[in-house]
């Protein structure tokens, strides 16, 4: 794949004997690295991110060569406390560092790892390591939590093997190409949370206006009623308005929201309209 401006991200397929090519290459900055989902960069070798390359005009530039390993394996089962499957939970990875520091880890399935149904999940593609593994929610994480998307609840935060407090969580150790198995996870009692509804209208005609995007998102300034924005990187969760112009959008835990709808060319769901952000 390539960072290059003109030519956004592009790929190419290794052949029988692990070769790949890219032609036509403009000349410019890029950056290489595998896209796989189940083989990592072995032996600790610091291309796992990618190569950076410089290309000039004419020039061939060969041997960016990755040297490959399966990946390790995290799985288990996420439960209430009764025992009921948490079905579509979201788990948390952490990679305890050689400082001894967690730092989230965000390699492995690009898609992130879910619980299916039987509240089973398979975190696999990952580099040998020390892992920390937890599901649920951080209240007290600031702005970083967001209202649910398409969750019937949400649940304190735990840690493998049932820990709320991260000093006493289990430390995994995954080695490469191996799987640690049965690391299940017995949640608490649901997060009480709420909802905001309300509707949105043109400001001229007061006709409603329907199937238009309302985005919701941890809010910053604005004490006492004045004007909030939006904070950077919040996460936000998108409802969308119905024939009467109405929304409702639940999940969200006690705290400052700013509500907006998407702004013109934000994305391809995107509208004419737009608003100054309502508290």
């Amino acid at each position: 794949q390539t960072n290059a401006a003109q030519l956004g991200t592009v790929q190419a397929t290794t052949d029988d004997k692990g070769m790949y090519t890219f032609a036509n290459v403009a000349a410019g900055k890029y950056r290489v690295a595998p896209l796989t989902e189940t083989l990592v960069v072995g032996g600790g070798d610091p291309r796992a991110s990618g190569v950076a390359v410089t290309v000039s005009d004419g020039q061939a530039v060969s041997q960016i060569d990755f040297r490959l390993a399966p990946g390790g394996v995290i799985t288990g089962r996420v439960t209430e406390r009764n025992g009921r499957p948490v079905i579509a939970q979201r788990i948390n990875l952490l990679l305890v560092g050689e400082n001894g520091q967690p730092q989230p880890f965000n390699g492995g399935n690009r898609f992130g790892y879910e619980t299916d149904d039987r509240g089973v999940y398979r975190a696999y593609g990952l580099p040998a390591g020390r892992y920390l593994v937890s599901a649920g929610t951080d209240i007290n994480a600031g702005n970083r939590p967001g209202p649910a998307v398409n969750r019937r609840s949400r649940y304190p935060l735990t840690y493998y093997p049932n820990a709320t407090d991260q000093a006493q969580a289990q430390v995994i150790e995954l080695t490469a190409g191996n799987a640690a198995e049965n690391i299940d996870i017995a949640l608490g009692e649901p997060i009480k949370t709420y909802a905001v509804t309300g509707r949105a209208v043109d400001a001229e005609t007061g006709e409603p206006v329907t199937i238009i995007p309302i985005n919701v998102g941890r809010a910053v300034g604005g004490q006492r009623g004045g004007p909030q924005t939006m904070a950077p990187g919040a996460s936000t969760s998108s409802g969308v308005t119905n024939t009467k112009g109405e929304f409702r959008v639940t999940g969200l835990l006690p705290g400052h929201y700013a509500i907006s709808v998407n702004a013109p060319g934000s994305d391809d769901t995107s509208s004419d309209f737009y608003n100054d952000p309502v508290s």
